[in-house]
C-alpha cells in the first residue's frame, strides 16, 4: 500500500501545497493523507486512520 502524507506548510513545496488545496477545495488543513487510488483523509482521528489502514 502506497500513501502520501502532506504535513506542515513550512516543510512542503509549492506543488504539494497546490495538491492539498485541490483536494480540499482551497483549504490547507493537515495532515492530509492520500492513497494510490485517490482517496484521502484530512485531519483523521486515530480511529479513522486505523480503520483505513
Amino acid at each position: 500500500m502506497k500513501l502520501t502524507v502532506y504535513g506542515a506548510s513550512w516543510c512542503a513545496d509549492a506543488a504539494a501545497e497546490r495538491r492539498v488545496r485541490e483536494l480540499q477545495d482551497g483549504a490547507r488543513r493537515i495532515p492530509t493523507i492520500v492513497w494510490e487510488d485517490g482517496s484521502f483523509l484530512v485531519e483523521p482521528s486515530d480511529a479513522e486512520l486505523s480503520g483505513r489502514l
